[in-house]
């Protein structure tokens, strides 16, 4: 499936903070508001379980939809919107986990954690919760009053704008290796750079100039070559790097260095 446009910034803006980059909205202006679903890439089949149902709903003939609620499972109703993608993960977090957003965020404000990635780790680590669902916690969580939080469309033209712009077609070249790798990739865009992670980061992209992408990648006991080189530009979720110049840098020999790291991080 090809890259598709957000039809306006509202959309957008109330889709893409639930960290499900290939979720999309499309460019339809009619009554319901659609969406797509890529999913040979990176996806969390928990929203996806979630979000059938609440789409089914209002497609299916009053008949059905006036069923007992024994039968229909207690949904009403009524139209996916947007901000309903979310709400639909909200809204289950009682029948799921035993408790609702509220009770998270108080919990999680007991942690006294204050970044995202910590709070994240520690609902998933401690309490067993989902990507998608300690993503939503750790939001409501850490937001402030009037907090904005930007789209994935809009740090992305922050990695590549200005004389960076022309870096965004290695970037997308190098998304659709890296979704060619299997359905259990999460992609975490961020202003600066983007991470590639299974249950744990194997690769980060980011564009230190405005002629490189600077690709580094997971692969300990991997002899350095003149092209894969030893680095410490990112911590610990990187031991080496590839520079990527132009899209056909994102060639068949990247590829397995690729598939190395991901198959180690698993």
């Amino acid at each position: 499936m090809g890259e598709v446009q957000p039809a306006n910034e509202r959309v957008a803006r109330e889709i893409l903070p639930f960290k499900q980059p290939n979720i999309r909205p499309v460019p339809y202006s009619g009554r319901k508001c659609w969406v797509s679903m890529d999913t040979s890439g990176v996806l969390e089949w928990d929203t996806v379980q979630e979000l059938i149902p609440e789409s089914y709903q209002p497609m299916v003939s009053k008949r059905t939809a006036a069923k007992p609620e024994r039968e229909s499972g207690g949904r009403s109703a009524m139209a996916l919107s947007p901000t309903g993608m979310g709400e639909a993960v909200i809204r289950n977090l009682q029948s799921r986990t035993g408790k609702n957003l509220g009770q998270w965020v108080r919990l999680a404000k007991r942690s006294r954690l204050t970044e995202s990635k910590g709070l994240r780790k520690w609902l998933k680590t401690e309490h067993g919760l989902g990507g998608t669902t300690c993503s939503i916690i750790a939001d409501a969580t850490l937001r402030k009053p009037g907090d904005v939080r930007p789209t994935e469309y809009e740090m992305l033209d922050t990695q590549f704008k200005g004389d960076k712009a022309a870096l965004r077609a290695v970037y997308e070249r190098l998304i659709r290796a890296v979704k060619k790798l299997g359905i259990d990739v999460r992609v975490g865009v961020r202003k600066t750079q983007t991470t590639f992670a299974r249950k744990h980061t194997f690769a980060i992209a980011k564009a230190p100039t405005r002629t490189r992408i600077d690709l580094g990648l997971r692969l300990p006991g991997t002899r350095p070559t003149k092209r894969l080189q030893s680095t410490t530009a990112f911590s610990d979720n990187a031991t080496h790097c590839v520079a990527l110049t132009a899209p056909r840098d994102v060639d068949d020999q990247l590829g397995k260095w690729l598939k190395a790291a991901y198959v180690a991080r698993g």
